[in-house]
């Protein structure tokens, strides 16, 4: 830190040297430590948490995306300059960009077509290829972005973090992991919004015997506005006679069996020939061949979930997630300005994050001793702060990373700064 004609103002040099040799510690055992302590000057625990994510923007521009042949051909034309002037090392350094990535976007197009999706339009960023080109919140169209996640407890305190590319669902694990080793056990209750509506977090929550309360699909098992036809949830299945019961009371029988592939998982298929002349029929499908449903394996648990959230109770519980974790989300945004990743790769993204969930939990630490109690929060954030010099010696060197006994200087500069 040094003092200017505004105030004691932060070494953004020494911050940046701090970031870079504990790089490794920040998202880990740094954020475990101080939210366990955040955990109990709030007073609250992990027994119920719920969990959300968003999509925020990369620092790579939208501009000078490629697809799967240009990154192909860039490739190939900067791995050609190599070899030309092979002593020229930002020449190499090129080409090896320029190698990952095409070698990214190509493993992303082959993923999508091994699920039976096209990939023709499929774009990556020369610049920043850990990043997807995805929708952005708000209408914004499409950019390069990652998708954060976390898990926040009744407090809004964020016990769990990750960044991925793309993926909500296979983040939850590792989210519940962390936060198991902030609170010291597994959540026993777990509210998720209609995005998290997968077979794998269904068995994540029974292998964890968690409670989870989670909608089905964006509109909730029920017809979006825009759609005319029957959602799978209308029809009610029997497993006594393996049948499914339709709207209009006719009963679908198997009519065929799929074992699967790598595209598509096994199913069995039900019909009836009653579509031939339903009054419902416009309601229901419009394939000539009359209503097809596929039972999938995780059918069965789905619909026990399905029945769960049909409860009063379970609606009232669940009616607390929005105030648990949506405002972190909020607060980020409007308070701590994260509407754009401000530095490139999926690991200095992760690290971003972190911080930002650390600067986050504190806030949360002072914002609840402040409501309790009518003494003033910079006490809290001092003892936090010294607890943690105590505790992790190495966060002293972001004061001052050059002084011999940064402990002792940091200490001062923060009764300065906090009197």
């Amino acid at each position: 830190m040094y003092v200017g004609n505004s105030g004691i103002c932060p070494d953004h040099a020494n911050i940046g040297r701090f970031i870079a040799l504990h790089d490794d510690l920040i998202a880990g055992p740094f954020f475990e430590a101080l939210t366990r302590s955040v955990l109990r000057e709030t007073g609250s625990a992990g027994e119920c948490l719920a969990g959300d994510g968003t999509v925020v923007e990369a620092a790579a521009s939208h501009y000078g995306l490629l697809k799967v042949e240009a990154a192909q051909q860039k490739a190939e034309d900067a791995q050609r300059q190599a070899q030309d002037d092979p002593d020229d090392l930002d020449k190499q350094g090129r080409a090896e960009q320029a190698q990952r990535v095409h070698h990214t976007l190509e493993r992303r197009s082959q993923r999508r077509q091994a699920r039976g999706k096209s990939s023709g339009q499929l774009r990556i960023s020369p610049q920043e290829p850990d990043a997807l080109v995805q929708p952005l919140k708000r209408g914004r169209g499409m950019a390069p972005a990652y998708k954060p996640s976390i898990l926040a407890n009744e407090s809004r305190v964020v016990v769990g973090h990750v960044v991925d590319p793309s993926n909500e669902v296979a983040v939850l694990p590792g989210l519940l992991t962390q936060s198991r080793k902030v609170t010291g056990a597994m959540p026993g209750e777990l509210l998720l919004d209609a995005g998290y509506w997968a077979d794998a977090v269904i068995e994540t929550s029974l292998t964890h015997d968690i409670s989870l309360l989670c909608p089905e699909g964006r509109t909730g098992g029920k017809r979006s506005a825009g759609s005319r036809l029957y959602p799978k949830s209308d029809f009610c299945y029997s497993e006594f006679d393996d049948s499914y019961r339709c709207p209009a009371g006719a009963r679908m029988v198997v009519i065929g069996r799929w074992a699967g592939n790598e595209k598509s998982p096994a199913y069995t298929l039900y019909g009836t020939p009653a579509c031939n002349g339903c009054e419902h029929r416009a309601q229901c499908t419009r394939n000539k061949k009359g209503r097809r449903l596929k039972r999938y394996d995780g059918d069965e648990a789905k619909e026990a979930l399905r029945q769960v959230m049909c409860h009063p109770k379970a609606k009232r519980r669940f009616s607390r997630r929005p105030a648990m974790v949506e405002p972190v989300f909020s607060v980020m945004r409007g308070l701590q300005g994260l509407n754009r990743f401000r530095r490139k790769g999926l690991a200095a993204v992760r690290t971003e994050f972190a911080l930002h969930v650390l600067a986050y939990n504190l806030g949360r630490a002072l914002a609840c001793r402040l409501f309790v109690a009518p003494f003033s929060g910079h006490t809290v954030v001092l003892a936090l702060l010294k607890q943690y010099f105590a505790h992790h010696q190495f966060i002293a060197m972001m004061m001052n990373i050059n002084n011999p006994n940064p402990g002792k200087v940091a200490h001062a500069e923060l009764n300065l700064l906090l009197a």
